[in-house]
């Protein structure tokens, strides 16, 4: 339909298809003349996944991103919640290669691949688990004299099972508050010209934060 002139153009089959034109004009002597049948091949590969998803583990409050590589003409992707196979919990707007989830507590997730032609593919199920957020155990700071006058080196442990861990270094006289940021390393050098007090800090990866007692130079 509306397909009158000399030329059809933006034709998209999604399977081989043919074509062809009947030619009329004003003389009826003869009557229209039709074209040869003009072929159109649609070639299409299957849907298929090279690479699955991968099994993933995090700390709760905590993201992470699940991928697929995968073949096929034309395809798309939609990502759910739960075993492979089980369509009711769809990811909204999760229609790409990867997602993004932070789920609560363990959660299975896999991928539907469809393509243009043939079936589509059902990804392996990839489990997040999450592990609560742990505390962090930070010891005493201690401060180690240095070579000239006011000199020293501070430094603090610290562990957790939730890494990584970042150290900061805060000049002040109430920990935790306020107080001047004045390093980030778990060891820090530092020259004083009367008596100071430090005190650190420390954050694993889940965010949940230690601080350390004073510790007084001079």
């Amino acid at each position: 339909t509306g397909t009158n002139s000399s030329t059809l153009s933006n034709l998209s089959p999604t399977t081989t298809t043919s074509y062809w034109v009947r030619v009329s004009n004003s003389c009826t002597e003869g009557g229209p003349a039709s074209s040869n049948t003009a072929t159109v091949t649609v070639t299409c590969t299957n849907a298929g996944i090279t690479t699955q998803p991968a099994n993933k583990s995090i700390t709760s409050g905590q993201s992470t991103q699940l991928s697929v590589t995968s073949t096929g003409s034309n395809r798309t992707h939609q990502w759910f919640v739960g075993n492979s196979g089980d369509t009711s919990q769809p990811i909204g707007g999760a229609t790409s290669t990867s997602v993004t989830v932070s789920p609560n507590t363990t959660t299975n997730y896999w991928v539907r691949v469809s393509a243009a032609c043939g079936d589509p593919v059902n990804s392996n199920t990839a489990t997040v688990t999450v592990t609560e957020c742990a505390n962090i155990n930070i010891g005493t700071p201690t401060a180690t004299p240095g070579a000239g006058p006011g000199q020293f080196t501070l430094s603090v442990s610290a562990s957790s099972s939730s890494a990584p861990l970042k150290f900061e270094w805060f000049r002040g006289e109430t920990p935790g508050i306020g107080g001047t940021k004045v390093g980030s390393t778990q060891s820090l050098f530092v020259t004083v010209t009367q008596v100071t007090s430090f005190w650190a800090k420390v954050t694993n990866g889940c965010d949940r934060i230690a601080v350390s007692t004073l510790v007084t130079v001079a």
